[in-house]
């Protein structure tokens, strides 16, 4: 009886301490880290310009779209300077935007940081 205790005892601790176990109440090490704000790849800065430009390239294709030209009926809207000028324009921009606010660490001067990225330090200086 005490031989399968044992074993009941050793699978529990094997249990608490595999890391792949998702459900382990091993108090040594959590199993999602927080990393700090600056071993991070992108910021909160990175986010935000990213939508922006996510919201540019919708705006661009809605600006493409529209009613298309049939077999019966010619539609002259479709060469609209919108829909073929304006609206790749700011797709265009839109995914140059993109590259740029994923490629630039927010140390860079050409995208702007917002407070939360600063440290507390930083900010009560500035007081």
């Amino acid at each position: 009886m005490s031989d399968s205790y044992s074993k009941k005892s050793a699978n529990k601790t094997q249990r608490a301490t595999n890391p792949r176990n998702q459900f382990s109440t091993s108090a040594e090490k959590p199993l999602i880290e927080k990393v700090p704000a600056e071993k991070r790849a992108l910021m909160r800065n990175n986010y935000f310009w990213m939508c922006i430009s996510g919201a540019l390239i919708v705006l661009g294709f809605v600006l493409m779209a529209g009613k298309a030209s049939g077999f019966d009926a010619f539609n002259p809207d479709i060469f609209s300077t919108r829909r073929i000028v304006v609206g790749p324009f700011i797709t265009f921009l839109g995914f140059i935007l993109m590259g740029i606010a994923i490629i630039l660490k927010p140390s860079d001067k050409l995208i702007p940081t917002f407070r939360s990225d600063k440290k507390e330090t930083e900010i009560s200086e500035e007081k």
